[in-house]
Order: C-alpha cells, then structure tokens, then sequence
C-alpha cells in the first residue's frame, strides 16, 4: 500500500497559521484576563435617569413661568385698556355733558325767540276757545245759534284751561300777564290765573258763587271800582238749554263809564256747567261779534272784546285735606279807537281786567266765609 506523501505547507501559510494560534491564545489568554478581572469587581449599580429626570422638571417649571408671565402680560395690557377706555369714557362724558348743556341753552334761545314771534302774532291775537259768535235779529235763529254753540264752547274751554295748567302745580297760586300793543292800535291782555280757595268746602259752594257773581256783576263792580257798570237793556237771558229749567247761559251786554270819562262796552255769551260726576264745573264766556239787534257804537263808545274761561275743580293736598282751585284764562282786546283817549286813559281800561279777576274773587271769599 502506498505510503500517502503530504507536500510541505509554504512559508507564509505557517506563519499565518502561527499569527493566527497566537491571536487565539492572546484572546483566550485576555478573556481569561478579563474573566478573572470582571469576576474580581464589584457589578455596577444600574444607572438612574437623574439628568432626565431634572430637565423634564426644568422645562415644565419653565412652562409654568411662561405661562405666568403670559397671564400678567395679559392682565397689564387689560389695565392698561381700562385705564385708558376709564379715561376716554371720563373724556366723552365731559364732552357729552357740555354738549347737552349747549343744546338746552340753544332750546331755551330758541323758546325765548318763538315766545317774541307769537307776542305779536295772529296766534295770541286770537284766542284759540274764542268763537266767533254772529247773532241775527231773528230770535229763533238767535237761540238755534247759542244752543248748537254751548257743548263745544264748554269743552273746548275745559280741555284749553286743563293744558294751560298741564305743568304747573294745581294747587299753587299762579299769575301770568300779558299786555301788548299791536301795529293797528288794538289793546291786548292776556293772561293766567289759578287760585286756591282755603276754606271751601265743594266745587258746587264755589261754582254758586261764581254764577251769584256774574249774576250781579255790574252791582258789585259799581261798588268797588271807581267806575259806573250798568247792564244792557234787552238782554237775552238764554233758558234752558241744557234742557233743565235752570238759567245756564246768557248774553250780558254790559256798559262801563270810567272816571275819565270813557265810555267802554261789552257784549258776551255766556256758558256755565256743573257736573256732579266729575266733581267739576265749567264757565265760558265769549264776544260776541256782530248783533243785528244790539249793535256796537264805535263813534261814541270804546268796543272791549273778553273770552274768559273758568275750571273749578277739587285736588289733594294729602291723604286728608283736599282744596278747590279756581283756574281763569283771559284774552281781553280794546278796539282802537278815533276817540282822543289819554296813555293813562287806556292803562286803567286794561287794568280793568286784573280788576275784574280780584273783585270775583273776593266775592267768592266772602260767600265762602259767610257760609262757615
């Protein structure tokens, strides 16, 4: 059998092979080395995760600082817009205030400037209750006349005393006064009066002394003035028509000489309603303006037009005293005249309406005092 013959291994093939044994006992020897090192040591502690931990808490805490800072940036600037919108609104309420001072200051001009174009205009010439009463010489007519202008006559004098007086305090004493004279000579009075009445005791007690009053009107003048009042002949004393029997309405023609010399008429119809209901009662009286039968005599005489209204009502004064108040408006017009009549001469014929007004009411109050 043939003996097997191996071929000798080159050089650097031993030598690889050498290098490599020598790598394998190196790393045999040096895992022992380590082996043994390792096995000699203490095993290390497992790592914590402080550093993580101490960011994640800085980084919230600075979150919670940005937070912070944001909310007081947000309460500053809040502050800061309310303290300016404070100041803003302080400034527009300055402004506002000043502005509605120089409206009403305009408003009271203006009020004051319409008051100068109807002192002398044809709306405070004429009265707007003020009829226009026109009397033929058939009595028939003249009775149909009077009675289709009683209703609204008192009505239209009622409503026009109650807006008169809308703002005014009932039951304060009130005077107000006119007088004027217009392009064409004519006189005017005009004026407002509300009077309570201490001591009487019922607008009925009141509304009888009026009709007693005017009943004997030229009497109780004549007696308390320095003039010399007398009643027209032919008077039409106008019965029932109301439908009642009592005398509710009239025309008075009155004649009045004053001391100068003057002789002044005045020819007016008369209204007067009382109403239990209400607790009211109503006089209105008027010019007349023509009278067939009864004309005006501008040659010898002075024509004096008056439209009067009168309310008498009961207001409350508490919760336990109530006190009736008289209210009277007047428009009184003296014509102009040919006649030669003094400045003097013509104040005391418009004088003579504020005359008028007290002797009514110091006839009212001694009906009221001889009653308690």
């Amino acid at each position: 059998m043939p003996l097997a013959v191996h071929a000798p291994e080159p050089n650097g093939a031993a030598r690889v092979k050498k290098g490599r044994d020598r790598d394998d006992a190196s790393t045999t020897s040096a895992s022992q080395g380590s082996s043994d090192s390792e096995a000699s040591m203490p095993a290390p502690r497992p790592k914590r995760a402080k550093g993580r931990s101490w960011y994640a808490i800085q980084k919230n805490e600075k979150a919670k600082l940005v937070q912070e800072i944001e909310k007081l940036q947000a309460q500053a600037n809040f502050l800061k817009q309310s303290q300016a919108t404070r100041a803003l609104t302080l400034s527009n309420q300055v402004n506002e205030t000043k502005l509605l001072k120089d409206m009403i200051q305009e408003q009271r001009f203006a009020f004051t400037t319409a008051q100068s174009a109807l002192a002398g205009s044809e709306v405070i010439m004429r009265s707007p209750i003020e009829k226009d009463i026109r009397l033929g010489s058939d009595w028939t007519r003249r009775q149909a006349v009077l009675r289709a202008l009683k209703e609204p006559a008192l009505r239209d004098a009622e409503r026009y005393i109650t807006e008169r007086m809308r703002f005014l305090s009932p039951t304060s004493p009130y005077t107000s006064a006119q007088q004027f004279t217009t392009a064409q000579g004519d006189l005017y009075a005009v004026g407002l009066d509300s009077t309570p009445l201490e001591g009487a005791t019922s607008v009925k007690q009141v509304y009888d002394a009026l009709r007693s009053y005017f009943y004997n009107m030229e009497i109780l003048w004549t007696e308390a003035s320095k003039d010399l009042m007398i009643r027209g002949e032919g008077d039409d004393d106008v019965a029932g028509l109301s439908g009642g029997d009592t005398l509710d309405s009239a025309v008075h023609r009155f004649l009045r000489s004053t001391d100068n010399g003057f002789l002044i008429e005045s020819s007016s119809v008369m209204y007067h309603r009382h109403d239990e209901t209400s607790n009211s009662a109503v006089i209105f009286s008027d010019y007349v303006n023509e009278d067939a039968l009864y004309p005006y005599n501008p040659d010898d005489r002075v024509r004096q037009d008056i439209t009067t209204a009168i309310t008498v009502k009961e207001f409350c004064l508490n919760k336990k005293d109530r006190v009736v108040v008289v209210a009277r408006s007047y428009h009184i017009r003296i014509h102009r005249t040919d006649l030669t009549i003094s400045t003097e001469a013509l104040e005391d014929m418009t004088l003579g309406s504020k005359f008028c007004f007290q002797n009514m009411m110091d006839a009212i109050t001694q009906t009221i005092n001889s009653s308690s």
